[in-house]
């Protein structure tokens, strides 16, 4: 039994344990770019975990770091987090010690923390025993500007492994966080995902960390009080990062004002773009197209986009639509789906309940769905991957010019 591989221990744990820490990693970031909201749904098996344990010494070594490599604190046990920090400084039994130069102790297993509520104290501690982190979700963090935000700035950059981090900081207007000379840097940091919500007092932490690895970024815009702030955030962020990232989603109804954020200048090697709705993709003030066309985007997801903006003239008139009707072959060559949140044919018989009256699309749109299927672009829902084909929406669907 131990001269099994650890690979196939690990197929073992993935059938006996589902979903393994590492799965559940791969799979947030995955709709972290592709859905709003999307929530942590998972049961971390602890009890199957338990009983591997039990089974005999040689399985124990093997499940050990599979039980405590995931800290997973709901908002309903948050006062439970102080027993936690008694448990991870703890040293491990000889057995499962090696020649690593890490401390031997439980913290050392760590690769996740999820938490609902926490204090930056809390989090600070927690972070302290556990360098091999990779993936930190939480809620925006209260944290004090001078050296309480200094040392969250310097424990975040100690995680040499850390890929994914999805967390703001809660703030006053008051509060003012410096940049660090030099700035701190978050070496391995691949997927990001904060929020633009400058007046609600939750600050973004794009602007206050290096991150040469960045791949995938994902911002939240929320209602800002300051014109023009999310303009500048983003495009500063662009101008330094967006030429090593391969997915952006910019979630919320958020339109750009400046022409300035070009993103296939920004973002040259994109091959997943999502935004929440299409007028996203256009200058708010003359419908200038941000997005023309791109040479390697391959999937675009509109997550908050369904029949009804259709249905509705003033959602895709000028610049609106004209987002909408670029999206073909010709300006998209590498483009293989398209997404949308909702375009359910049960809605038809929903809409003549509630209004008396049959709901119709624009020309427009048949046409430029009979384009994609010609040009094998897939129109398809978000949930499932179910494809949305044309003759169904001519059979459920009337159209007018």
């Amino acid at each position: 039994m131990d001269k099994l591989p650890p690979e196939l221990w690990r197929l073992i744990l993935r059938y006996a344990c589902v979903p393994l820490t590492e799965d559940v990693i791969i799979n947030e970031i995955s709709q972290g770019i592709r859905v709003q909201g999307a929530e942590i749904s998972f049961s971390p098996g602890y009890r199957t975990k338990r009983f591997v344990i039990l089974t005999c010494r040689a399985w124990a070594r093997i499940a050990i770091p599979y039980l405590y490599d995931l800290i997973a604190v709901p908002y309903e046990i948050k006062h439970r987090i102080p027993d936690l920090l008694q448990i991870i400084p703890k040293t491990i039994p000889k057995f499962l010690q090696d020649d690593s130069a890490e401390p031997p102790t439980y913290g050392r297993f760590v690769k996740a923390i999820v938490v609902d509520k926490i204090t930056a104290p809390e989090l600070l501690d927690i972070i302290s025993h556990c360098p091999n982190v990779r993936w930190i979700y939480g809620p925006p963090l209260h944290v004090e500007a001078g050296p309480q935000w200094t040392a969250v700035q310097t424990s975040l950059a100690s995680l040499r492994h850390l890929e994914a981090l999805q967390m703001s900081w809660a703030q006053s207007r008051e509060q003012t966080f410096e940049l660090a000379t030099p700035i701190p840097r978050l070496s391995s940091l691949k997927f990001v995902r904060t929020h633009f919500q400058y007046r609600l007092g939750i600050g973004n932490i794009l602007p206050l960390f290096e991150m040469p690895m960045i791949r995938q970024l994902a911002i939240d815009c929320g209602y800002v009080g300051i014109p023009g702030y999310q303009d500048e955030v983003l495009l500063r962020f662009l101008e330094r990062h967006g030429s090593k990232l391969d997915a952006l989603f910019i979630s919320g109804f958020y339109q750009p004002a400046s022409k300035r954020i070009d993103i296939p200048l920004l973002c040259p090697h994109l091959t997943h773009l999502a935004v929440f709705v299409p007028w996203a993709l256009c200058t708010s003030e003359d419908e200038h197209i941000l997005l023309p066309s791109h040479p390697t985007l391959n999937e675009l997801s509109i997550t908050f986009f369904s029949h009804r903006d259709l249905s509705s003239r003033s959602q895709v008139n000028g610049g609106r639509r004209k987002v909408l009707e670029a999206i073909q072959r010709r300006n998209f060559p590498m483009l293989r789906r398209v997404h949308c949140q909702r375009f359910s044919m049960n809605e038809r018989d929903r809409e003549v309940e509630r209004s008396g009256r049959i709901l119709r699309l624009p020309l427009w749109w048949k046409r430029l769905m009979q384009a994609w299927e010609e040009d094998g672009i897939k129109f398809c829902l978000l949930s499932d991957e179910s494809e949305v084909t044309l003759q169904a929406v001519c059979e459920n669907f009337p159209f007018e010019e």
